[in-house]
């Protein structure tokens, strides 16, 4: 296989994300399952967010203009085709075709990586290594699917107002496991990253305090039910030994669309506070673009400029007030 030249990788890394949004959107239209139809939309949602990361670092790198198609092998049909006409899909089901996906997707950009030349080979080899860290979640997720002690289908059926609550423990609770992972990363990059992620979703807990505040007249319940802390973080995830870059953005990634979707179905629900939640989950679910951004820009930085959480931050993040 002929290595494209840049431009052309760029346009064949934005299709192919831009075809997975539109598969695994299809799949998600197709089933019943509350918790395939979340993780699929969450799915979807990410190749959105990569497609649009990609762009701005395609604008980034080059000032030539992209070619207008994708090469033909940069399809994602061939790998994903059986699934296309399956009815009413699973959860475990869900989670095979996306790991079929990855893992090509993985595959193929290695193979690109190793007949390419600079900038090419570097820029290949970070996908490929991105990649794989998807694989090793997937495959995380596949042993044991459904170890979480709630579901989507919960969402619907619950209280907002606990809903909020709730919503305000899960972003807790994954700011204290990020500043935790960030703690005992030794690569710069991800601790970096990892920190502003804790950051970030410590703001955004404070964020569903005040949208409770102002824009209901609620008062929520004073503490959250008992699994709001695995809404984010399904406590099953084992994690590995040396926490890298990749693997800091998977998590993140991860984590913020099992949010996003989360938001998005508590949103539907009728009270005064869905427009308000509607805003919410539509922030979330741009997130995702921005820490993809940060990973790419982290990538060749190395996070030089910015600075790592200080000891008062990370006494802060890690208390937990549940």
């Amino acid at each position: 296989m002929v290595s494209p030249n840049l431009e052309q990788t760029f346009r064949n890394m934005i299709e192919a994300a831009r075809n997975g949004a539109e598969f695994y959107g299809h799949l998600a239209g197709r089933t019943g399952d509350s918790e395939a139809n979340a993780f699929l939309a969450g799915l979807a949602a990410r190749e959105r967010a990569h497609a649009q990361a990609i762009e701005v670092l395609a604008l980034e790198s080059t000032d030539r203009a992209l070619p207008r198609f994708a090469d033909r092998y940069v399809d994602h049909e061939r790998t994903t085709s059986a699934w296309r006409f399956v009815e009413g899909i699973t959860y475990s089901q869900a989670i095979d075709v996306a790991l079929d996906a990855a893992s090509h997707a993985a595959l193929l950009y290695g193979a690109l990586a190793d007949s390419a030349a600079e900038p090419m080979r570097s820029l290949l080899s970070g996908l490929a290594e991105q990649q794989e860290a998807h694989v090793e979640q997937l495959v995380a997720l596949r042993k044991r699917p459904r170890a979480g002690v709630w579901n989507y289908r919960d969402v619907s059926r619950s209280d907002v107002k606990t809903g909020i609550r709730n919503g305000i423990e899960a972003e807790r609770a994954a700011a204290r496991v990020h500043a935790g992972l960030s703690v005992r990363s030794a690569d710069r990059a991800a601790r970096v990253f990892l920190g502003q992620v804790a950051l970030e979703e410590e703001a955004h807990a404070e964020e569903l305090v005040v949208l409770a505040r102002e824009q209901t007249h609620w008062t929520l319940p004073r503490r959250a039910e008992p699994h709001a802390k695995t809404i984010k973080l399904p406590a099953f995830i084992q994690l590995p030994d040396t926490i890298t870059l990749a693997f800091a953005l998977e998590h993140a990634l991860h984590t913020q669309t099992r949010g996003a979707r989360y938001y998005r179905i508590l949103a539907s629900l009728d009270s005064e506070a869905a427009p308000a939640l509607d805003a919410f989950a539509r922030a979330q679910e741009d997130h995702l673009t921005r820490l993809i951004d940060r990973r790419n820009t982290y990538w060749v930085t190395r996070a030089d400029d910015m600075p790592s959480l200080v000891d008062m931050q990370i006494d802060r993040l890690l208390k937990d007030t549940s």
